[in-house]
């Protein structure tokens, strides 16, 4: 096994295919790398949280639909008039 503060890079990392991957689960994964974001930016994004992944589409919550499933006839039903 490699050794080294840069061995990380060089493992093969196990991920699901993105078609399974949940809206949510990406998100989280997304975030992670949004630290250094400004206070503004930081309450943006809690606005993801709280109202884009909760938004209900027909009987799913928006985040928990993989991604592999999101099409234009899922946005749809969010369109406002």
């Amino acid at each position: 096994m490699s050794k080294g503060n840069k061995a990380h890079l060089f493992r093969p990392v196990e991920q699901l295919s993105p078609a399974h991957v949940t809206v949510e689960t990406y998100y989280k994964r997304w975030i992670k790398n949004r630290k250094g974001a400004t206070e503004h930016r930081v309450k943006d994004y809690e606005a993801i949280k709280r109202h884009i992944l909760k938004t209900r589409i027909e009987q799913q919550a928006f985040g928990k639909i993989a991604l592999g499933f999101l099409n234009v006839p899922t946005y749809r039903p969010c369109r406002t008039s």
